[in-house]
């Protein structure tokens, strides 16, 4: 048992699994519990509501055509529903047929009040229209500055309220306002936002029953407000863009201008579905729902809209794609062949590992965006110039282009997309502070650098804006600078962000930025040049891994043949009896390693003790994990049993007389099979360590001085069947028989809050996790057989916290009446839930732990680990893999992180998804299956 591991346990304190229903409540009312200063219903008032918003989810119903350029949609009161599109406002009834149109004034944003009066907002102004134009009009002035004049605030968000009567409209200058607006167009001042400063990005807003739904991008949660008052807030499972809300106060977020999430008042995932109905290049631009919770769309690329009504769906829908990680994506695996054999015959040891990185292209486009505003003087601009020369250097200037836009009160283009080093050294030399920060334009400026290309339209091409700054908008606002970002974000470009030294605003950067991964920060000027480079490394990301170390021990039951080819060549230790490869680099493709081992006693036997990778991937992350552990079962003729021997075809042991190994006649085995193509090893592309010391395979015989395998007992000679025999019997044998395992499985269940939501089928997931789990159970032999032998259980939850309900048992109503006992709160400490069935496997800590059986542990999660790491969940799943434990893992619902879980499992194979959560009892009862009879 590792220090770390055993101090981990030491500090775990164990809370009670179990929580109290609070009294009364209903989904959508906050409860009294509160997690820092944030609210959070109870579980109980989950649960105790859950019964009447169960629905099975979204599909789509209609879908209106011919609608010229949508961009946005409002459901209004009195049934019509009101489209912004090709400068007009159009009514269509809810069935989709057109009633009218009238005059939009140039409106970029719209609402609707209780008697069908449309209100609209363009550049600093609001107004209510007519069939003519504008009612009336109304100026939000900016705020006056010295030396520039006036700076026009933004205006992004408008909507009515019926409980005020009032249409709000929300702007920026030094903070965020709402502005409110009667029917007649009196204003009055709006409720105070608690994050209007620093400027967070309110971007969009929504009323229902009385409250304010106030979509906030900087934290990316849904505020909402009763009158004047902070209520609660939701956290969003994606970016989001636009909102709106339905009859039950559950939110429907658009998110990437393609996936519509509905989310319950605590943050849980009732429903998500991709909006553009695979049509060639849709993009959603908004969404409403009208009083019937019916969800209309616009794809404004096809002139479209799409209508979603609660139905009964046939298919288990689709997972939603995950935030994207900055690393790259490493996947092992490790295999033996065969693995059922003689005593004295050899298995072919094979490991692979692959993967993929993020933000990797062939090609690639980049704007380096500048900032030399006034407050850039001094060691700053200095470090910018030294910087984009140490961006350049990084870049592989034959593939990629690099052009540079700097700007200050207004953006000047450099130099245009260029291969050529020279002249982006002489520009960035030349850079001089002076002026104010006008981002917005700058990033225009760079967007129609890359639109206007020769290579936009190659889709090999990635087109990349890198953004630094030392400061805020000041020629500008906030929010007119999130336009500018969401521009080029809606084109496709990739955007990077920088934040230089104290003065800048996280907040905003982290909004501009492609992803909130894609935003650094350089505390001083000194680390400036890092940054850059470390940014110029994802971009030009060639290889899956820089260098890696691959160390495989062979255990004291195997013997290591080193008088066979091993492939590639691998440096043998036989002090530590350690195969090591290096690779430097390990291409996309990946590698494959092979060698061949003979077991030296009859029983099942581990291949290896232990077998890992060290090493840097494409992005420059450290990466270090296991591979997994395969086991054979080696048998002697010689010896009798009751139990027949295996029917696999065996791998003939070569002799001094074998002048090929394999002989030709053994079909099933031959290596490399015929259609392989790396005969010669290593390719072209990789460079194995020079410590290499054993000879690559060679289609030339083997020398028949070559060592005869140590002396076994004498196997005695056995009747060779027939030709017609062997075809018969074998594949009737193979097919039918099963070689009987017995295994202590630790079931860990995820108990967390959101497991009290409902599956497709619209039973609680809990519910079908226990189901699914009993399942399981009745599949393990946990009845003793003849010889004492019997599969064991252990039962561990977590959430917050995790805990044992039961130790490794073979009572079944024990265990039954356990899983029946888990009850959820909130949390999802994966990490814990890992370590503490880690532990129940360990022999020194369970003391029914039955050495003879194999360990595994089963892994059940409904969404992505929160209140921990990433690097500790992966910590907790290594180890115990490192420990010989087999995991499997099993995703349940449509919100979990599929790279996640495979990484977990010990190997990609022992993942399992059921996105509708009504298979699960059969994914439970497939992995009971592979555990006790193979």
């Amino acid at each position: 048992m590792s220090a770390l591991f055993a101090l981990g346990i030491g500090l775990l304190t164990v809370a009670a699994h179990g929580a109290a229903a609070a009294p009364g409540g209903r989904l959508g009312e906050p409860s009294a519990e509160r997690s820092g200063d944030r609210d959070h219903v109870t579980a109980g008032a989950i649960a105790a509501s859950i019964a009447g918003t169960l629905d099975t989810g979204y599909s789509k119903t209609a879908t209106w055509t011919d609608i010229p350029s949508p961009s946005r949609i409002v459901a209004g009161s009195d049934g019509l529903i009101y489209v912004l599109a090709s400068g007009e406002v159009r009514r269509h009834g809810s069935e989709g047929g057109f009633q009218r149109s009238s005059t939009s004034n140039g409106a970029r944003e719209i609402a609707v009040d209780s008697d069908a009066r449309v209100y609209g907002l363009r550049s600093n102004s609001v107004f209510q229209l007519n069939s003519w134009g504008a009612e009336w009009t109304k100026v939000i002035a900016g705020e006056y500055h010295p030396l520039i004049g006036e700076r026009p605030p933004y205006l992004s968000a408008i909507a009515w309220n019926r409980a005020g009567n009032r249409v709000n409209v929300v702007h920026d200058m030094d903070s965020v306002f709402v502005t409110k607006y009667a029917p007649a167009g009196a204003t009055s001042r709006g409720l105070e936002l608690r994050n209007d400063f620093p400027p967070h990005v309110y971007w969009d807003l929504e009323f229902h029953a009385g409250e304010g739904y106030f979509l906030n991008r900087s934290t990316n949660f849904v505020e909402i407000y009763s009158g004047d008052t902070y209520v609660a807030e939701i956290p969003l499972p994606a970016r989001t863009d636009r909102i709106s809300v339905g009859s039950d106060g559950s939110v429907f977020a658009l998110s990437q201008r393609a996936w519509v999430y509905r989310i319950g008042r605590d943050g849980g995932v009732l429903d998500a579905w991709d909006a553009t109905d695979g049509e060639p290049g849709a993009e959603i631009y908004d969404l409403s729902v009208d009083p019937l919770d019916r969800v209309y769309v616009v794809d404004g690329p096809n002139g479209a809209v799409r209508v979603y009504e609660k139905t009964v769906r046939d298919d288990p829908g689709v997972t939603p794609p995950l935030p994207p990680d900055m690393r790259c994506q490493i996947i092992v695996d490790k295999t033996a062949a065969p693995t059922y054999l003689r005593l004295g015959e050899m298995t072919q040891v094979t490991l692979t590992l692959g993967g993929s990185c993020p933000q990797s292209s062939e090609k690639a486009d980049i704007v380096l965006v500048v900032d030399r505003s006034n407050s850039m003087t001094g060691e700053k601009i200095e470090a910018a110039r030294d910087s984009v020369v140490a961006f350049v250097d990084e870049m592989d200037l034959e593939r990629d282009r690099v052009a540079l836009v700097s700007f200050q009160s207004t953006p000047r283009l450099d130099v245009p997309l260029t291969q050529d080093r020279s002249a982006m050294v002489a520009a960035a030399g030349a850079l001089v502070a002076e002026g104010g920060t006008n981002i917005h334009d700058a990033i225009d400026m760079a967007m129609n650098q890359l639109v206007t290309s020769s290579r936009w339209s190659d889709p090999l091409v990635k087109p990349i804006i890198v953004l630094m700054t030392d400061g805020v908008p000041f020629d500008i606002t906030g929010l007119a600078t999130v336009a500018a970002a969401d521009r080029a974000r809606y084109a496709d470009i990739t955007m990077f962000t920088i934040g230089l030294g104290a003065d800048v605003n996280p907040n905003l950067l982290t909004v501009l930025a492609t992803d909130p991964a894609f935003y650094f920060f350089a505390p001083t000027a000194e680390r400036l040049r890092t940054v850059y480079q470390t940014i110029a490394r994802q971009i030009s990301a060639s290889v899956l891994m820089k260098q890696v170390r691959i160390d495989d021990i062979v255990p004291d039951t195997m013997r290591f043949r080193d008088d066979q080819p091993v492939v590639p060549p691998a440096a043998w230790d036989p002090i530590g009896r350690t195969l090591t490869w290096e690779f430097a680099p390990v291409p996309f493709g990946g590698v494959a390693m092979t060698y061949w081992l003979e077991p030296l006693m009859i029983g099942e036997w581990d291949t290896n003790v232990r077998a890992d990778f060290d090493g840097m991937d494409g992005l420059d992350q450290i990466q270090i994990g296991p591979f997994p552990v395969p086991r054979v079962i080696v048998w002697d003729p010689s010896i009798p049993t009751d139990t027949p021997p295996p029917t696999e075809t065996p791998v003939p042991t070569p002799t001094a007389t074998n002048t090929v190994w394999p002989p030709p006649t053994a079909t099933n085995t031959v290596w490399p099979p015929p259609t392989a193509t790396n005969t010669v090893w290593p390719p072209p592309t990789l460079t194995p360590s020079p410590t290499a010391t054993t000879a690559p395979p060679s289609s030339t015989p083997v020398d028949t001085d070559t060592p005869e395998p140590p002396t076994q007992t004498p196997i005695p000679a056995s009747p060779t069947p027939t030709p017609d025999a062997w075809r018969v019997y074998v594949p009737i044998m193979y097919n039918d028989h099963c070689i009987k395992l017995y295994s202590d499985v630790a079931l860990v269940i995820d108990a967390s809050t959101t497991m009290l939501f409902p599956t497709d089928s619209g039973e609680v997931k809990l519910h079908a996790a226990k189901e699914a789990a009993k399942a399981f159970l009745s599949t393990l032999h946990l009845e003793p057989d003849l010889d004492g032998r019997h599969d064991q259980a252990a039962i561990i939850w977590y959430n917050d916290s995790a805990g044992v309900v039961s130790r490794l048992s073979n009572d079944r109503a024990a265990l039954e009446a356990a899983i029946d006992a888990i009850h959820p709160i909130e949390g999802s400490r994966i990490d814990l839930g890992l370590q503490f069935g880690h532990r129940e496997l360990l022999p020194e800590f369970a003391p029914d732990r039955r050495v003879a059986n194999s360990p595994a542990l089963v892994l059940l999660s409904d969404g992505i680990p929160n209140r921990t790491t990433y690097e500790e969940v992966i910590g907790a799943a290594d180890a115990a893999k490192m420990d010989g434990i087999e995991v499997h893992t099993v995703g349940l619902g449509r919100d979990v992180r599929r790279e996640t879980l495979q990484r977990i499992a010990s190997q990609p194979g022992m993942y399992y998804e059921s996105p509708s959560g009504d298979d699960l009892s059969i994914i439970y009862e497939r992995i009971a299956g592979d555990l006790v009879c193979r």
